[in-house]
C-alpha cells in the first residue's frame, strides 16, 4: 500500500512538474504591461523581421495615376512608397480622396521629391483614393494595425 501512494506522489509531482516546464515554454504576450514606448519599439521590430524574413508584398509601378481599390492593381491598405532612383526621377507625388474638387491641393497628401532627395512616405490608401506620381516607385504593403488607420 506504501508503494502504491508512493507511485501516486511521484506520479503527482512529475505530472505538476512537465506542466510547469510546458506553462513556461508557452508564454502568452501580455501586451496591456507594455508602455507606449515598448509597443512602438516592438513594432518597429516587427516591421524590421517581416521585412528580413521577404513577408512584406513590394510591387514597382511606373510613373502615372492610380486609382486604390478592389479590382485595380492596388488594394487599400497601409504602404511604404519609395521613389525608384532613374535619371529624372524626381516630381510631384499625390494622393487625394473622393471628395476632393479638382481644382485645390490634394486633402490626403501632396509631396515633393527633388533629383537629389529619394522620397520616403508612409501612408493608408483607402478605397476610391487616387494616387499619382511624375515619378517610377515601389510600393510595399505594411503590416496593418486598426488604431494607426
Amino acid at each position: 500500500m506504501k508503494k502504491t501512494i508512493i507511485l501516486v506522489m511521484l506520479f503527482v509531482l512529475a505530472f505538476g512538474a512537465i506542466q510547469g516546464v510546458m506553462a513556461e515554454t508557452v508564454k502568452e504576450l501580455d501586451m496591456a504591461s507594455y508602455t507606449n514606448e515598448e509597443i512602438a519599439e516592438l513594432y518597429e521590430k516587427i516591421q524590421i523581421e517581416i521585412v528580413r524574413r521577404g513577408i512584406g508584398k513590394t510591387a514597382m509601378f511606373a510613373r502615372g495615376t492610380y486609382t486604390i481599390g478592389e479590382g485595380s492593381l492596388i488594394p487599400a491598405g497601409a504602404y511604404t512608397l519609395k521613389s525608384i532612383p532613374e535619371g529624372d526621377n524626381y516630381g510631384i507625388f499625390y494622393v487625394r480622396t473622393p471628395n476632393d474638387p479638382e481644382d485645390e491641393y490634394p486633402s490626403k497628401m501632396y509631396e515633393f521629391a527633388d533629383e537629389d532627395d529619394h522620397l520616403v512616405v508612409y501612408l493608408y490608401l483607402e478605397e476610391g483614393d487616387t494616387l499619382y506620381a511624375t515619378f517610377a516607385f515601389s510600393l510595399t504593403m505594411s503590416v496593418e494595425i486598426g488604431v494607426f488607420k
